[in-house]
């Protein structure tokens, strides 16, 4: 079996598990040496789990490309232009990444950074170029928070390059983007701040049918446009009262659990039966006919024609989480249910017994404007 997120890691079950003394399978790296493909045995299931083999695995075959790349001097680039074109293939042909990273990452690299640097060398590339021959330049055309994301972009794919021996030494390795501008990238506000609780949920309560349920599952839970708007009934558990979010459809990357409160269960019932009516689809949010989900887009313009431009989804989202925290909900908590990248220190705080504090806290939250 290939495994979806590192297509080069295999599994292969033994031919006789019963003599194989507990041992079900083993893991296998895949990979090309001098033209012809082999593999390397990474360790047997269960003494090696999944997320061990993927990290060994990723650690390997790293190793390996880099040790080829370092062998090989004409696979290293002179250009600015010839790294940035093979990182925008390598992050498209990346299993795993999301359509919207990929569009955005080919939006920053063919718009914003291969007009200037297309024939850069390397060699040459330092904060002053960056400064003057790129920066400035750009500042009429764009706005400081996505000339920053570009920024973050270009470091991206030297950090990438540099672990696959393609660009050594990294010469952004010690850059930031506070060293080319003393500019201040300013959060975007949140439009209804200030908006009383009720007056936006009765806004909402004037919405269709399939946006009113969008736009409180994203007042409810706090979560992003892609996580609600790709959301599938099977990823709703009912009897157990859970909804899932699998990791391919959040922005973080690891997938959660939301707890179904009873006020929301009532809400998805009462809108299950309603879609069911108009159309039959795996989708909470269908396109006409169901075969696909709404996009993020086509979500966008309808809160804005509903709202009249008074909010966004994200919005709701960041009203949310103001709400949760002015109700003294923890901050932790509200992180947790927010789905942001947690650190160490975060993943040791919240573990499995503070999913029953999320709950109580989301039963408090939709007991406010239901």
């Amino acid at each position: 079996m290939k495994d979806k997120q590192l297509p080069y890691l295999f599994f292969r079950y033994c031919k006789n598990i019963e003599i194989s003394g507990g041992v079900v399978g083993s893991f296998h790296i895949s990979f090309v040496n001098k033209g012809k493909t082999t593999s390397r045995i990474l360790g047997r299931y269960p003494l090696l789990n999944i997320n061990a083999a993927r990290m060994e695995a990723l650690n390997q075959y790293s190793a390996i490309q880099k040790s080829k790349n370092l062998a090989t001097k004409k696979n290293t680039f002179e250009y600015c232009g010839e790294l940035l074109i093979w990182y925008l293939n390598f992050r498209l042909e990346t299993a795993g990444t999301a359509i919207k990273t990929k569009s955005n990452i080919a939006h920053q690299i063919n718009n914003i950074l291969l007009p200037s640097m297309q024939n850069q060398k390397l060699s040459d590339l330092n904060q002053v170029f960056l400064a003057e021959k790129w920066l400035i330049p750009n500042h009429s055309k764009y706005k400081i928070s996505t000339l920053k994301s570009s920024f973050q972009c270009l470091k991206a794919a030297f950090n990438q390059a540099s672990k696959l021996g393609y660009a050594e030494p990294n010469p952004l390795f010690n850059v930031s983007f506070g060293d080319l501008t003393a500019s201040k990238v300013k959060p975007k506000t949140c439009k209804i701040q200030s908006t009383d609780l009720k007056k936006l949920v009765h806004k909402i309560s004037s919405f269709d049918p399939m946006m009113k349920m969008m736009c409180l599952l994203c007042l409810g839970y706090l979560t992003r446009n892609q996580e609600t708007t790709l959301a599938r009934w099977e990823h709703f558990n009912f009897n157990k009262m859970l909804w899932h979010i699998p990791a391919e459809n959040t922005k973080t990357g690891q997938g959660i659990f939301h707890p179904i409160t009873p006020i929301m269960l009532n809400s998805l019932k009462q809108y299950r039966v309603w879609q069911r009516y108009k159309t039959r689809s795996k989708f909470l949010f269908p396109q006409l006919r169901g075969y696909k989900s709404i996009s993020e887009s086509q979500a966008a313009k309808k809160v804005a024609v509903l709202s009249q431009k008074q909010f966004s989804l994200h919005d709701l989202r960041k009203y949310g989480s103001s709400y949760l925290r002015d109700m003294g909900v923890d901050y932790y908590i509200v992180e947790r249910i927010l789905n942001h990248k947690m650190t160490v220190l975060d993943q040791t705080y919240i573990h499995t017994s503070v999913f029953n504090i999320v709950r109580k806290e989301l039963e408090k939250w939709h007991d406010e404007f239901f």
